[in-house]
């Protein structure tokens, strides 16, 4: 991701990546700001990983549609999600 300047769109869901591993697409993205839609289903996210995932939601002017379904964010990682949307005024499209 980290040298690739035209990639907009990742599906990775579902392909046995850990919480950590979509962390890890989340922090080179954060810093490439370059996706428009990003999938993370099935990715084992727990509410930290939620947690991580609204940082860089909450400052994404790019990203406009984001999949996060089959993931066990749980009520507090829903929240975060949440807060994050209200600084965000591109993201279109949310799957939990």
């Amino acid at each position: 991701l980290r040298v690739n300047g035209v990639l907009t769109s990742l599906e990775v869901g579902f392909n046995s990546l850990t919480e950590e591993s979509a962390l890890g697409i989340v922090r080179v993205e954060r810093q490439r700001n370059k996706l428009t839609s990003l999938g993370l289903g099935g990715c084992s996210i727990g509410p930290t990983g939620a947690a991580g995932i609204a940082e860089y939601v909450s400052g994404s002017a790019v990203l406009t549609k984001l999949d996060l379904r089959a993931n066990g964010i749980r009520d507090e990682g829903a929240k975060a999600i949440g807060e994050a949307l209200r600084g965000n005024e591109v993201l279109k499209t949310l799957y939990l």
